[in-house]
């Protein structure tokens, strides 16, 4: 049988999201491209952000909540907004949005309602950020974390799997990392779970992140010795298991426990995009990737050239050569536009993708013969 709160929360939902569509067909740009109600938002997108409307939100303040999750998903910082140059996005919201629509919202696999999700348009965005000089924090550049969470209800132990978190919503971090566009990685079974607390566990968990190329071991458990009292305990590793950082937290009552994990996860977030927003504000960085390089003297001219855009490109490392395709880490200066162009004059050069977002460019070589 379902819960009463269940139930009553089914109620008040059906009857906030007639609503609200009717709003949004009335507040939403015309240029606006609707999205089906039943279409199944990609939750890895950088520029798609699913909101849970509550009765009091109307459409334009669901949008502007959407647009600041979007401003700190990208620049990797809530200091974006002491920036005057993000205001404009505050401001108009809409002239950069693309589309929207609605998914269902389930609870203990009951269907209660629908959340709203937005779509912005992300080349729009690149241009914009370019413009107003703000940075991105590339996909490509941020870690990638294996989690492991527990809870301890007075010697109840309750290991959180992904099977267990889809059912445990109060609790489910990942809603938070989603929001942060931050790589996570949860066990699938109780027998992938396990924490570096013995030589045979450090040595598998140590092979487990390098096969997985994840930077980052997170620890965190719930404990609750009395009723109604949970303590947060968290443990941070990097990949030789080497501890970073750990802290214990007592909570009010269980109430806060989802508040003390988003707050958490965000803390962590914002750490790791600092090294490289620091450095950014100087120098910039992308990858480039640049196939059909089969013979020495190609290759040998794709690193000549590079290396000559100096001081522009001011490092060049060549990562990896495999099968004919060679990945460059290119570390430079000024605007990326303008060092796209610099790739681009190379004529034995295609360029075949371009990136921005997660620092990636890929190009192929073509025989000038």
């Amino acid at each position: 049988m379902r819960s009463f709160a269940v139930l009553l929360s089914l109620a008040l939902v059906m009857s906030q999201s007639v609503s609200l569509a009717a709003e949004v067909a009335v507040a939403a740009n015309d240029k606006t491209e609707t999205a089906s109600v039943t279409e199944k938002a990609d939750q890895t997108s950088l520029f798609r952000v699913e909101l849970e409307p509550n009765a009091q939100q109307s459409f334009a303040s669901l949008l502007n909540e959407a647009m600041r999750v979007e401003l700190v998903r990208l620049t990797g910082s809530r200091q974006v907004f002491n920036q005057p140059e993000s205001q404009y996005f505050l401001d108009n919201p809409k002239l950069l949005l693309k589309t929207y629509g609605y998914i269902p919202r389930t609870v203990e696999g009951v269907v209660v309602g629908q959340n709203i999700y937005f779509e912005f348009d992300n080349q729009r965005f690149y241009e914009l950020f370019q413009k107003k000089n703000l940075q991105i924090w590339p996909l490509a550049k941020r870690p990638k974390l294996l989690v492991m969470m527990s809870e301890n209800l007075a010697g109840s132990m309750t290991y959180f799997t992904s099977p267990i978190l889809d059912e445990r919503f109060d609790v489910d971090f990942r809603k938070v990392t989603e929001r942060l566009a931050l790589p996570v990685r949860v066990p699938v079974s109780e027998q992938d779970w396990m924490l570096p607390d013995s030589e045979l566990k450090n040595a598998m968990l140590l092979e487990v992140l390098q096969q997985q190329q994840e930077n980052y071991l997170l620890s965190i458990q719930l404990q609750q010795p009395k009723l109604n009292k949970t303590t947060l305990v968290w443990t941070l590793y990097n990949s030789q298991l080497e501890i970073l950082e750990e802290k214990t937290q007592p909570l009010e009552n269980n109430d806060k426990v989802g508040q003390a994990l988003s707050d958490m996860i965000t803390g962590l977030f914002e750490n790791f995009s600092e090294p490289y927003l620091a450095s950014a504000n100087v120098l910039g960085q992308f990858n480039l990737e640049v196939s059909g390089l089969n013979q020495f003297e190609a290759l040998k001219q794709v690193e000549d050239f590079l290396q000559s855009q100096k001081p522009q490109f001011r490092q060049v490392k060549l990562l990896s050569l495999s099968k004919g395709v060679a990945e460059f880490d290119i570390e430079y200066q000024g605007e990326y536009t303008a060092v796209i162009d610099k790739v681009q004059a190379l004529k034995t050069l295609q360029l075949l993708e371009n990136n921005a977002v997660i620092g990636i460019a890929k190009a192929q070589w073509i025989d000038a013969k």
